[in-house]
């Protein structure tokens, strides 16, 4: 079932949490991170947010069918280069009329997932200004937010329920379901800094992207992956919190740009593991029996 992010009588945000199947990757060493997908309907007319890959496909398709034909999806909105973000546009794009929405650096990516020749004038290039889009008479930022998470990224911002949608950004690999508030916030800063020392680009970024925010009303920080963050007090601390932690190129050191050593360690953000080592008889990736 998805989460119901808001509800009034004319706009509804939607938060998909467990369109991925159970499967035995799971319990492995590969493991499972379920991402967030999400469908924004206003007066009939709706958005879906980074629909993932081809296994949440299914689930997204009947959820819309909830409150319009999904064939007559507006808009397909991608805010990065991921494979849980992008990789069932392909079967969106024949399968409805929509238009896609996307980074105007990423449009020579797109025929390795769908055939250009059937979807002419539908794929649109984000500027990396950023832009204003219109969807059932709402006026809907798509916000520039370039090297945090990935080199060319955007953030959708819903005026109706104030949520700012951020993509990679804020994500951490806990329960999607939960909500963060200001009481939890303080514990939940673990739960960041290990995705952001790894994926966000540096404090510098970060302190450039809140001051662009300054005056937008936020309610909701909602990222791709893991809970959102909940109330102003809230999102007001992870700015703060943001703007003082260190991340990406903060961290890097020359310890983690050496040729590894036969038998040594690997001198990795986060990674604590010996070096894996191929032979005829062994494979980094174990398939499970």
């Amino acid at each position: 079932m998805p989460l119901e992010l808001y509800r009034d009588a004319t706009h509804v945000v939607q938060q998909y949490t467990d369109l991925l199947p159970q499967s035995d990757l799971a319990s492995s060493e590969i493991g499972l991170i379920q991402s967030n997908q999400f469908l924004l309907v206003h007066d009939k007319q709706g958005i879906l947010l980074d629909p993932g890959g081809t296994a949440t496909y299914s689930g997204l398709f009947m959820g819309a069918s909830r409150f319009f034909s999904p064939k007559d999806l507006r808009y397909l909105v991608v805010s990065h280069c991921a494979p849980d973000s992008l990789h069932s546009v392909g079967r969106w794009l024949i399968g409805s009329q929509t238009e896609l929405l996307i980074s105007q650096h990423l449009l020579p990516q797109l025929p390795h997932l769908c055939d250009p020749d059937r979807i002419v004038n539908r794929i649109h290039g984000i500027p990396d200004s950023g832009a204003v889009i219109q969807c059932g008479g709402v006026e809907y930022l798509l916000l520039s937010a370039h090297f945090l998470g990935h080199s060319a990224c955007f953030q959708l911002y819903d005026p109706i329920s104030k949520i700012l949608f951020t993509g990679p950004l804020g994500c951490s690999d806990i329960d999607p379901g939960q909500a963060i508030d200001i009481h939890h916030f303080p514990a939940h800063q673990h739960n960041l800094r290990a995705w952001h020392a790894r994926h966000i680009h540096s404090r510098r970024v970060c302190q450039l992207w809140v001051n662009m925010l300054e005056n937008l009303d936020i309610a909701q920080i909602v990222p791709q992956r893991g809970p959102r963050l909940q109330g102003r007090d809230t999102v007001a601390a992870f700015f703060e919190w943001l703007q003082e932690t260190p991340c990406g190129t903060d961290l890097v050191t020359q310890d983690h740009y050496r040729i590894p050593k036969q038998h040594g360690r690997a001198a990795m953000i986060g990674w604590e593991k010996e070096l894996p080592r191929l032979d005829d008889t062994q494979s980094i990736i174990r398939t499970p029996s």
